[in-house]
């Protein structure tokens, strides 16, 4: 498959994460513990351009592999919903890291997620709930938010869902893989680079890391969530764990980071989601996530179908 079609296919589920936040008003700094509409996304993605010669490695049945690696995040959960729903995709492994999760609670909340849409072959794992070195930590609140599934119904509450240790989850995956594998990154590095740590050689076995972080041009989106905090040039991803972010830029892997510099390029609105309303039970989760308005809508037809 053509790196350029990849592309294409991340980019897709690019515009259900760059978004407008309550019904289609910028989303604005909260001082107080916010509801679901009032919390801006933390990560951002915009394509790059690459050349259309270069191929991405494909798995024997003609997908590309994917790892996902991301910290709780909901605008991240629905990107997960979106790779899972293209053919082009394989995800061999998911795994949530240090960041807006508390990851032992949050794979379960996905374990829960994912039983309830009929996907239960996919390796989980969840990191350690620290950054390798210093960081700034996500708020409480948020964190929370990110523990009780946004607020949305989940099914099999009593359930425990098996999961492995993220970083020795990554090892493994890239190890067995036939073909290097593509890391989606859309929380903080430190299970990459845990990964990395324990076991070097796994780089040959990477095709490329596709990231959400940082910020070139625009400024940064720390006071998004502290508004004291005096930091104006730092993106969450980054910030809450540079050592790993520092370590995985070492490494010498293929990466393409996609920067804060992308907000204001894609704006969902509620016009954009309406028509998820006529899809299935996915679909009908990511309208609830993205569509504070309309949202008991949503939610009678996910609780319908879960």
């Amino acid at each position: 498959m053509h790196r350029t079609k990849l592309i294409l296919v991340v980019a897709g589920f690019t515009s259900t994460m760059l978004f407008v936040a309550g019904c289609g008003v910028p989303a604005t700094t909260s001082t107080a513990i916010p509801s679901l509409t009032s919390i801006p996304s933390t990560s951002t993605f915009i394509p790059a351009s690459a050349p259309t010669v270069t191929v991405e490695p494909a798995s024997p049945g003609g997908k590309v592999p994917v790892i996902y690696d991301d910290d709780g995040s909901w605008d991240g959960t629905t990107a997960l919903l979106y790779l899972l729903s293209r053919p082009e995709v394989s995800v061999q492994a998911i795994a949530i890291s240090y960041g807006e999760a508390h990851p032992k609670v949050y794979i379960q909340n996905v374990g829960r997620m994912l039983d309830a849409i009929g996907i239960q072959d996919i390796p989980l794992g969840a990191g350690q709930d620290a950054p390798l070195a210093g960081g700034t930590p996500f708020p409480d609140w948020l964190r929370t938010r990110s523990d009780n599934f946004w607020d949305l119904p989940v099914p099999n509450k009593d359930r425990t869902y098996p999961f492995q240790y993220a970083p020795d989850l990554i090892v493994a995956t890239l190890k067995k893989a036939p073909v290097p594998v593509t890391i989606f990154e859309s929380g903080p590095f430190t299970s990459l680079a845990q990964a990395l740590r324990s076991d070097p050689a796994i780089k040959e076995k990477i095709a490329a890391v596709y990231f959400m972080g940082g910020a070139v041009h625009s400024p940064g989106n720390i006071t998004n969530l502290l508004p004291d905090s005096s930091n104006a040039v730092a993106e969450w991803n980054i910030i809450a764990d540079p050592q790993a972010a520092k370590e995985v830029f070492d490494a010498g892997l293929d990466m393409y980071m996609v920067p804060l510099d992308a907000t204001g390029r894609v704006k969902l609105r509620q016009a954009d989601i309406l028509p998820w309303y006529q899809g299935g039970e996915i679909a009908s989760l990511v309208a609830a996530i993205y569509d504070p308005c309309t949202r008991n809508m949503a939610l009678r037809r996910w609780r319908s179908l879960i």
